[in-house]
């Protein structure tokens, strides 16, 4: 019985001592420094400065075979700025806001995500990508867009 109590104990502290090393606790993280600090979760960091381009990760990839992409809808600060929706052929299937206007655009190949060029110092802040699909569960994903300003510029 000692050996089964020992036994576990030393499981129990080797798993403790694994979690904070995998990638997936890695990943969930609070940026510090900043007045993004007070959201907590999984936040993946752009940055990009100002004139450039920006490309926001959002992974619309089905996690089954047997399902496809429905919808992806941005928001910032809880309100949409931008939308691709499959089930309307062309370019009418893409909608955004004056938030980007047209500087942004959906590509799902290599990587799926929002690309946004002529990056302005006003496109700082989190946003959420959330997926919908035919079958699978949504998903929701937060980007964190910093924004680099060259103060020597005029």
């Amino acid at each position: 019985m000692r050996f089964v109590w020992c036994y576990k104990l030393t499981l129990f502290k080797f798993i403790l001592i694994l979690i904070p090393t995998s990638p997936s606790a890695a990943q969930n993280t609070v940026i510090t420094g900043s007045s993004l600090s007070s959201i907590t979760g999984t936040i993946t960091k752009v940055s990009s400065v100002v004139g450039g381009e920006a490309s926001l990760p959002c992974d619309s990839h089905p996690p089954q075979r047997n399902d496809s992409l429905l919808l992806v809808v941005w928001y910032r600060d809880d309100n949409p700025v931008y939308s691709y929706d499959t089930r309307v052929s062309g370019s009418t299937g893409h909608w955004s806001d004056d938030t980007f206007g047209d500087r942004a655009r959906w590509v799902d190949y290599p990587n799926s995500g929002l690309q946004v060029r002529d990056v302005r110092s006003d496109d700082r802040s989190i946003y959420r990508c959330r997926v919908d699909f035919y079958v699978s569960p949504t998903r929701n994903y937060r980007i964190a867009l910093d924004v680099i300003v060259n103060e020597h510029e005029d």
